[in-house]
């Protein structure tokens, strides 16, 4: 939990963080590993950890991104568990720096400005008993401003919860944010694990009005509230900051729609309570429709719940397999919302207005097994243009499917239907309607937990053009033989680093490419009346694609462990465009339908013999007996 995979808002990059705390960056129309990053423990006997997902600042002279790591002491020891932000490039992938070390426990993500200036983000200390909100300069990691709950009269434990931000709001919605238009900070606050029904409240911070540069005058965080709740999660706020959502203890929701955030909340919502805890808090922050009327969210057990954002009426609910513990996904054009649940990874598409479910895939859809319990628990992520969607499970699989197509490939592969047919692309299909298939797998990758030695850094060259899900060529474009590294900062201030990490006592992830072009199976799902704009998918029902093993061997552009895009061409040309697994059963089916046909020959002649034996047997007897009659007569003839 906690981790993400997450795609770039320029669609060139797909970000992995790891419980491990290895960040891997891979190109998202093949699943290649570009960079690998595996973060160095500070001393001898500390663990690194990873319980953050990624925050991008998509600026239009610079793009990067941050995360943190946590570093968790040897047992026994006296020290504290610390954490440090990593900042890095997009889209090369290299570090841009790493910040000397943080008290306590980053909650959450961290979050950068609206500008790009600063990364906020709360942290505990003290076993999360005390929290703390912190800034730091984006330049550098330095740290720009802190303060810690026990500074605004906070009682001991009360950790905060993660923050949101809201960029550039229309004003901070409480007394002391009229007319402040600078990122607004919300978070909460309340038990340790917001297990227990016992009080919290309601933080928020801004830079002042007419801020600039270094001034620290007057800044700190201000306690809009003391609420009946607690609560884990980050806030959900709409695009002008004027409307608050939480998802809070008791597995309810509360939501200030155009209402001072200091007041009651509008209104509040209860849901479907966990089995196991009538006081556990809602696993994850509810997502807000792109129009902003509605809000969908989990309960604390195993439904799904789409909420209206003006009045807290359930507008629709649904029962899933198991319960989802991140955040639901809303497409881009609004007709869609995604989920993952927990207990098998199974991914289902709503319809946004009335909650009907438009296609359902789980592990045993992608990896042949109907048993299969491939939990996730990351957040997960949809590209920019609501084609695909991209997912980690618990067992290091990251899986990318296909729920649409991107006009600009259909018009490609339109003008050169072979070379599509050869390529292969699965899933990309132009359809007038609504959904007409499963999912179909994209590239997939394993990433393997066990250790393999010396941690390692790939490098990449950053691409020239945005990736599809179609190859651009016969064989994948081959890796860098040199592998740059750079020993992660243990030193009590930032610095820069040029290239990479490089550690030297965590293992490295070894990730395996599946190949995917291959054909689909056929479905018998539902298809639905509703088409998307243009520029988002006109079909969001995805075909499923079997995966066939990976290769042995290694390639000739220097992949090892999968089949080359030539390697799967051949494969396709030798079965003559027909499915593998179609010919495998129709073989089995012709061979059983001969053998039962000989048995049965086998059975109708050996009855045949016996009933010809049996009437050749009568007839012998049968003369037998006259002859008897004829050679013995009678006494009384005689």
């Amino acid at each position: 939990r906690h981790n993400a995979v997450q795609i770039s808002p320029d669609d060139k990059r797909l970000y992995v963080t790891t419980n491990g705390g290895t960040l891997y960056v891979l190109k998202p129309d093949d699943g290649i590993v570009a960079r690998k990053h595996v973060a160095e423990a500070i001393a001898d006997g500390w663990d690194v950890r990873c319980e953050s997902g990624i925050s991008f600042y998509d600026g239009s002279s610079e793009q990067f991104l941050v995360y943190s790591l946590t570093d968790i002491p040897p047992n026994g020891s006296n020290e504290i568990v610390q954490s440090r932000i990593i900042s890095v490039r997009h889209p090369q992938g290299s570090h841009q720096w790493i910040s000397k070390s943080i008290p306590g426990r980053v909650s959450g993500t961290p979050t950068i400005g609206s500008d790009g200036s600063f990364v906020y983000f709360t942290h505990n200390t003290d076993r999360d008993t005390v929290g703390h909100f912190t800034m730091l300069f984006s330049t550098n990691g330095d740290v720009f401003f802190t303060e810690s709950s026990s500074a605004r009269g906070i009682g001991v434990g009360v950790p905060y919860a993660p923050l949101a931000l809201a960029h550039n709001p229309s004003e901070g919605n409480f007394n002391q944010g009229a007319g402040n238009a600078n990122d607004l900070a919300i978070w909460g606050y309340g038990s340790s694990g917001g297990d227990q029904a016992s009080e919290g409240g309601i933080m928020s911070f801004q830079l002042p009005v007419g801020f600039s540069g270094m001034d620290r005058t007057g800044l700190g965080s201000i306690s809009l509230q003391s609420t009946t709740w607690s609560t884990i999660s980050k806030p959900t706020l709409s695009g002008d900051g004027q409307s608050l959502f939480f998802s809070v203890s008791k597995a309810s929701l509360r939501g200030w729609r155009n209402k001072k955030f200091s007041r009651a909340a509008s209104w509040k919502r209860e849901l479907t309570k966990s089995p196991k805890s009538n006081q556990q808090s809602l696993f994850s922050s509810a997502s807000l429709s792109r129009d902003e009327k509605r809000l969908f969210s989990a309960s604390a057990s195993t439904s799904f719940h789409a909420i209206n954002a003006e009045t807290g009426i359930v507008e629709w609910s649904v029962t899933t397999y198991s319960d989802i513990v991140n955040e639901a996904r809303v497409s881009p054009d609004d007709k869609f919302v995604y989920t993952v649940e927990r207990g098998n990874g199974k991914v289902t598409s709503y319809n946004t207005t009335d909650g009907r479910t438009l296609w359902s895939a789980d592990c045993s859809d992608f990896h042949g097994d109907q048993f299969c319990q491939y939990s996730v628990e990351a957040d997960f992520s949809v590209s920019s243009d609501g084609c695909h969607i991209y997912y980690g499970d618990i067992h290091g699989t990251v899986t990318a499917f296909s729920v649409g197509y991107d006009p600009q490939r259909q018009q490609s592969s339109t003008n050169d239907t072979s070379n599509a047919e050869r390529e292969g692309s699965p899933g990309i299909h132009a359809t007038t309607s609504g959904p007409s298939s499963p999912p179909s797998i994209v590239p997939s990758i394993r990433i393997s937990l066990q250790p393999s030695g010396t941690p390692t850094v790939e490098n990449s060259v950053a691409p020239s053009a945005k990736p599809t899900v179609m190859p651009t060529s016969a064989h994948p474009s081959p890796e860098p033989s040199h592998q740059p590294t750079a020993k992660l900062s243990t030193s009590k201030s930032p610095q820069r680093i040029p290239t990479s990490l490089s550690p030297t006592e965590l293992p490295t992830i070894p990730m395996t490419h599946v190949p995917t072009n291959f054909p689909h199976l056929p479905t018998s799902a539902p298809s639905i009346s509703t088409s998307a704009p243009s520029t988002s998918p006109r079909s969001n029902q995805p075909s499923i694609a079997k995966l066939l093993p990976v290769s042995s061997g290694n390639n000739n552009d220097g992949s090892a462990g999968f089949l080359s895009s030539q390697e799967q061409s051949s494969l396709q040309k030798d079965l003559y465009g027909a499915p593998v697994e179609v010919i495998v059963v129709t073989a089995i089916v012709v061979a059983a339908a001969f053998v039962f046909v000989a048995l049965l020959t086998a059975f109708i002649v050996r009855l045949h013999i016996n009933h010809k034996r049996k009437r050749v047997a009568r007839t012998l007897e049968i003369s037998a007996e006259t002859d008897a009659e004829h050679i013995w007569p009678d006494d009384d003839d005689d």
